[in-house]
């Protein structure tokens, strides 16, 4: 009699797919950001690329995209979205964070340093792991501007993780809908990210019921792009802001949400923030990228 042959391996965890990523920019031939004046939808995966005779975290574009990817700017300035997890813990996440410090690499580029203002866990060399330490926000010496006018190692960063909701055409087919996540580096956008989380929260408290009580499957949203100019530098920056999409209103929606919580299930459909461990996000942002090591 022959045996069935093994199936599985021990020990061995399964990760949920990302589908793509949504950038503002591109890497350009230098290195540096261009086209900040659109979004780009990119594989997921970044790849150690040299550029201008440095290694770059470098994402390409997404071919199943490439009738958004080479559509007219104009018409890339928004992204209509659904949220499809059931915490906002799941699919938002915000810190300060820096990707390199003085003499301060991560071997596999991770970030070096994470904080809250409180507290923040910074990596070690001599440990080879990371350590914890009080975090002094504002106060850091690495959040303070340089004479050299290069931007601080210490900044904001966030994440958000949704599923893309482009329109069917006549014929039924259109751009995939796949799971999709998205960072940044811009204080402004992330403020506009917390706010429409906190504006979510108060909704719910207004009627009566917890944030994490309502899931979030399903809520449409737009995530739109503008440009600002810094009135003291006359610089131009983009940020991204996020709404309810459509005229679908808040409370109405969560109203409907109380009412089918028998029907809903609280398992998510896409991998949550907890899910991508140390994913290689800092080069998505909202900004210059400088994930340069020093010396190279």
């Amino acid at each position: 009699m022959t045996a069935t042959a093994p199936n599985g391996i021990e020990g061995l965890v399964g990760r949920e797919p990302i589908g793509a990523a949504l950038a503002v920019g591109r890497k350009g031939d230098r290195g540096a950001p261009v086209e900040r004046d659109r979004f780009h939808i990119l594989l997921p995966a970044a790849q150690l690329r040299e550029i201008a005779g440095r290694q770059n975290t470098v994402r390409d574009p997404h071919p199943s995209f490439a009738p958004y990817n080479t559509a007219e700017p104009d018409r890339r300035k928004m992204v209509l979205a659904r949220l499809a997890h059931a915490r906002i813990a799941e699919c938002f996440e915000y810190r300060r964070q820096a990707q390199v410090l003085p003499e301060l690499v991560h071997p596999r580029r991770a970030p070096v340093c994470q904080g809250d203002g409180r507290r923040a866990r910074r990596y070690s060399a001599d440990r080879q792991d990371y350590i914890e330490i009080p975090c002094p926000g504002e106060r850091c010496p690495y959040a303070q501007k340089s004479s050299d006018s290069k931007p601080p190692a210490c900044k904001p960063w966030m994440r958000f993780l949704a599923r893309f909701d482009f329109p069917r055409g006549a014929d039924g087919r259109g751009l995939p809908n796949i799971p999709f996540k998205y960072a940044s580096g811009s204080w402004n956008t992330v403020k506009n990210f917390l706010g429409f989380f906190e504006g979510f929260g108060a909704a719910c408290r207004n009627l009566g019921v917890e944030p994490d009580a309502i899931p979030l499957f399903g809520l449409p949203v737009a995530l739109t792009l503008q440009e600002r100019t810094d009135p003291g530098q006359q610089r131009r920056f983009p940020v991204v802001s996020i709404v309810v999409a459509g005229d679908q209103d808040l409370i109405a929606w969560i109203g409907f949400q109380l009412g089918r919580l028998a029907q809903l299930s609280t398992r998510r459909p896409i991998a949550a923030i907890e899910d991508l461990g140390a994913d290689p996000d800092f080069d998505l942002i909202s900004g210059p990228v400088e994930a340069r090591v020093p010396g190279a």
